[in-house]
C-alpha cells in the first residue's frame, strides 16, 4: 500500500473541498444563529455580533435566514476539520522516510537479497508468485462456441473476451474460472482478479443471460453464496449484467477496471 500516493491523493480532495466551502461562507451573512427550546418548540436568534449573547429573535418567515446561519456554522466547523487534517497530512508527509519500509528490500543489494527473507515483497515478485500458482480451469465442452483472448486463453463468450482484453490492457493481473470454494460448494468465478495496490483478489463475475428467468435465478444462488461466504457486492465481489438488448458495454468495463482493480 503506497500511503504517500493515498495521502497525496486525500490532500488533493479536500482541498477541492475547501474552496468550494470558502466560496460558499462568502455569501453568507454575518453573525451566528442562536436555538433555544420552548418544549418542542424551537426558536431562533440571529447573533449579528461576536459579543451578543442573546440576539434578534427569527420569526418563520425568516427561516431561511437562520438556515444560512446553521450552514455557516456547520461549513466553519467542516472547513476547520478540513485545516486540521491538511496539517496532519503535511505534517505526515514531511516526516516519512525517503524508503518507506516496503521499500527496503528493492534497495539492498542483489547478494543481499539472496541471504535474506522479505518481510514485504516488490510488487513484481509478489505478482509473479500470484501468477504463477497453478489451479484446474471448469472444462468447456467441445459443443460450446469458441472464443479467445488477446492473450489466447479460451472463454465462453463475447463479453468475456472483453473483460479479460480490457483486464489485459490495464495491466491488471488475472485467473479465468479459478476454483472457488464456499461453504463446501466448488464455484468458477468468471475472473479471479488481483488488484496489486492492495493486494487483494476480487471475483468478477458477467452475468450474461438476464432475460433468461432460470439464468437470473442461478444468478440470485451465486449471489447470495458470495455473500454468505463473506464475499460483499462492491468489494470482494463485483458484476457486470446484459440482456440481448442491454448488451455489455465496453465503457463500463473500463470505469469499473479503473475503480475497483487498479
Amino acid at each position: 500500500m503506497n500511503f504517500y500516493d493515498e495521502l497525496t491523493a486525500r490532500k488533493a480532495a479536500i482541498l477541492k473541498i475547501k474552496k468550494m466551502i470558502v466560496r460558499s461562507l462568502a455569501k453568507t451573512p454575518e453573525g451566528s444563529l442562536r436555538i433555544s427550546h420552548n418544549g418542542n418548540r424551537e426558536m431562533y436568534y440571529w447573533r449579528k455580533k461576536s459579543g451578543d449573547r442573546t440576539g434578534i429573535y427569527l420569526p418563520k418567515a425568516d427561516l431561511p435566514t437562520a438556515k444560512a446561519l446553521a450552514q455557516k456554522s456547520y461549513l466553519n466547523m467542516t472547513l476547520k476539520s478540513i485545516n486540521d487534517e491538511l496539517s496532519a497530512i503535511d505534517s505526515y508527509l514531511e516526516n516519512l522516510p525517503q524508503n518507506p519500509c516496503e521499500n527496503i528490500y528493492e534497495i539492498l543489494s542483489e547478494s543481499r537479497r539472496r541471504l535474506i527473507e522479505p518481510i514485504w515483497i516488490p510488487n513484481e515478485e509478489y505478482v509473479a508468485s500470484w501468477e504463477s500458482q497453478e489451479y484446474i480451469r471448469k472444462e468447456i465442452k467441445d459443443d460450446v462456441p469458441e472464443f479467445y483472448t488477446d492473450k489466447d486463453e479460451r472463454v465462453r463468450s463475447k463479453s468475456e473476451v472483453i473483460i479479460a482484453n480490457e483486464l489485459n490492457k490495464a495491466g491488471v493481473p488475472y485467473r479465468y474460472e479459478c476454483p472457488l470454494v464456499i461453504h463446501g460448494i466448488k464455484i468458477h468465478p468468471d475472473f479471479t482478479i488481483l488488484n496489486v495496490k492492495k493486494r487483494k483478489e476480487i471475483y468478477w463475475e458477467h452475468f450474461g443471460k438476464m432475460d433468461d428467468p432460470d439464468y437470473v435465478n442461478k444468478t440470485v444462488w451465486k449471489k447470495n453464496l458470495f455473500l454468505s461466504g463473506g464475499y460483499y457486492l462492491g468489494d470482494e465481489f463485483i458484476c457486470t449484467w446484459e440482456t440481448a438488448k442491454n448488451p455489455l458495454n465496453i465503457k463500463h468495463v473500463r470505469q469499473m477496471i479503473k475503480h475497483y482493480c487498479l
